[in-house]
């Protein structure tokens, strides 16, 4: 009955992250975009939901400190193989990895010389737990100051 138990917990697992170490980026008013890596380590085809969380932890970087509270974005998913159509998730055969891109977009009276921490979550469906995360750090400037 335990090695049945640790089977299911090693099969909710996914490996996520940004494309050549990039989570860090600039939203202007054309926005921003992330490619990410979604991994399945396991032996079985999986489903996965994608969800975007804002924490209010601050996540300034030394050059562009943090001149007040986190700001909340808009957070879109794309397929990077189907000319950016838009996704909620995806399916990933065992042991394979897809690409897929997180647009970040700007609301309209966001403050500027603020930043957005997003963490963005692989929702195993099977499971219904995340099963990998990668935070995302987005600075939004003032555009006077360019």
């Amino acid at each position: 009955m335990l090695f049945s138990q640790g089977t299911i917990a090693q099969d909710c697992k996914a490996n996520l992250s940004a494309q050549n170490q990039k989570n860090v980026g600039t939203a202007d008013e054309d926005g921003t975009a992330f490619t990410l890596e979604l991994s399945n380590p396991t032996s079985r085809t999986k489903s996965y939901r994608f969800t975007a969380t804002f924490s209010s932890t601050p996540c300034s970087t030394p050059n562009k400190a943090n001149l007040g509270e986190n700001v909340v974005l808009d957070v879109s998913f794309a397929d990077t193989s189907f000319s950016s159509q838009v996704i909620t998730g995806m399916e990933v055969i065992p042991r394979q990895m897809k690409t897929f891109k997180v647009d970040v977009q700007v609301p309209a009276g966001t403050p500027f010389n603020r930043w957005s921490c997003i963490e963005i979550n692989a929702i195993d469906m099977e499971c219904g737990t995340v099963a990998a995360t990668q935070l995302l750090r987005v600075f939004v400037p003032d555009p006077s100051e360019e």
